[in-house]
């Protein structure tokens, strides 16, 4: 199964998805680089041991480049909203069949957690 595009919450939050929907999910939350191409192998390798994922794009398809337009990125991430947002992606994976929700996160995303 591969990763896919998706967007969920009442403002479209785009994000990555992977595994059955009635599997038990965990939202998998970015580091400061964003959602680089490690974070979506987590989140295949979660797949791989019997859950579903869900990596929600908290930069909106941004990427730090370097570590200082990853720290730009992060110091500009509206905190309080990312929050709310995470709340939204375990109602989308609730109400699409998950009957678990966990989360866990690497860096900045291990805060959020």
């Amino acid at each position: 199964m591969a990763l896919t595009k998706v967007s969920f919450g009442a403002a479209g939050i785009p994000g990555y998805e992977i595994g059955d929907k009635s599997l038990p999910a965990v939202i998998l939350i970015q580091e400061w680089w964003g959602v680089t191409e490690i974070i979506k192998y987590q989140a295949e390798q979660l797949s791989k041991q019997g859950f579903r994922c869900l990596i929600p794009d908290l930069y909106k398809g941004k990427i730090g480049v370097d570590a200082e337009e990853a720290s730009h990125l992060m110091n500009n991430l509206d905190f309080k909203n990312a929050v709310d947002e995470l709340k939204q992606a375990v109602d989308y994976l609730q109400a699409t069949g998950s009957p678990k929700v966990g989360a866990t996160g690497f860096c900045m995303g291990g805060a959020l957690a």
